[in-house]
């Protein structure tokens, strides 16, 4: 009795992974939902990722914010999603791991598809890189940059304890050193007083302090002569324009080129399938497989490049004239806008 209900279970189980390695190959996530994401009951494909909104919002603006470069880095980029309290409540955190940030960043669900490639309770998945039936909440497009953006050096992070006390903390140098000045807090007889220094050792001003109004006024003073004249405008409109216009035109030439890319990664696809085909060794047919994943991924980013080309162009002032007004003043920004567009 112990041996067959032992078979049953076994049988049970290599069922259940069959079905849900074919839904997987089908597009079906089959796992607990992402973050960002939720289970529904849809006709015609059962249970079905749908966008959690809000928490599907502020993942969409914090990952385009991050290839964008709104966000320098992963640090920032965490910054932002503890900056947002029903977005931490889902993550059940109190603040956000950088380790979290980059699963985040790596997840292809996201982008609309779907790879499981791993090895899962003793079975071997191997699905590959293929379109999800869910709506993707950032495009393949961000995806890939984000990749790219991963890979590169990584730049300074930003500090943790930068806060609203010191915005400027790391962004002002020191006129000696050059050198990002620190920020602190010194204890007077009655109160506090907020300083900014140099801490490089050997520097002629290390420790001498500067007032934080100082500086700030300082700096607010320069921003608001950083605003483009008019005839920059003019100019910079006219510039932009013909560009626009270039562009516009190009569109047909653009879809031919990334038409000419998807087939020659076609090609290579297809190489890569006869050399496994042909390989003895496990090994080399795993780095074949991988090769091939890569490749689809590349065909799906050349698709969505060469489908985004044919959509309709907004007009040209209305892109360009919001644009400008908000660049047009930083100082309007500065004075209005809350820490993190600081």
């Amino acid at each position: 009795m112990a041996a067959v209900s032992q078979h049953h279970s076994q049988r049970n189980g290599e069922t259940s992974f069959d079905r849900m390695r074919a839904r997987l190959l089908g597009g079906y996530w089959v796992f607990r939902a992402p973050i960002g994401y939720k289970y529904e009951d849809t006709m015609g494909h059962g249970l079905l990722l749908v966008r959690d909104e809000p928490i599907a919002s502020i993942l969409k603006e914090g990952l385009e914010g991050f290839s964008s470069g709104r966000f320098a880095n992963q640090a920032e980029l965490a910054r932002f999603f503890e900056s947002k309290p029903v977005f931490m409540a889902a993550l059940s955190a109190d603040f956000v791991r950088i380790q979290k940030v980059k699963d985040l960043l790596t997840r292809p669900i996201y982008a609309g598809y779907i790879s499981y490639m791993k090895s899962r309770e003793g079975r071997v998945w191997n699905v590959p890189f293929r379109e999800g039936k869910h709506e993707p909440i950032i495009d393949l497009e961000t995806f890939e940059k984000n990749q790219a953006r991963l890979s590169a050096k990584p730049k300074a992070t930003l500090r943790r304890d930068t806060s609203e006390d010191f915005p400027l903390r790391g962004s002002v140098l020191c006129d000696s050193c050059g050198r990002p000045l620190t920020g602190c807090w010194s204890q007077g007889r009655k109160k506090s007083y907020p300083y900014y220094l140099c801490q490089k050792r050997g520097c002629e001003n290390k420790g001498k302090s500067i007032p934080k109004q100082v500086i700030e006024d300082q700096f607010v003073a320069l921003l608001k002569k950083l605003e483009p004249s008019k005839e920059l405008l003019t100019a910079a409109e006219a510039m932009f324009n013909d560009i626009w216009e270039a562009k516009r035109k190009s569109v047909k030439t653009d879809q031919s080129a990334y038409q000419r890319q998807i087939k020659q990664v076609e090609k290579k696809i297809d190489d890569f399938i006869e050399m496994i085909a042909n390989a003895t060794n496990p090994t080399a047919a795993g780095l074949y497989e991988k090769k091939i994943e890569d490749l689809l991924r590349t065909k799906e980013v050349l698709a969505q490049k060469s489908a985004n080309l044919g959509e309709s162009q907004p007009a040209f002032k209305d892109v360009f004239e919001p644009s400008i007004r908000f660049l047009g003043s930083p100082y309007k920004i500065w004075k209005n806008s809350d820490f993190i567009w600081k």
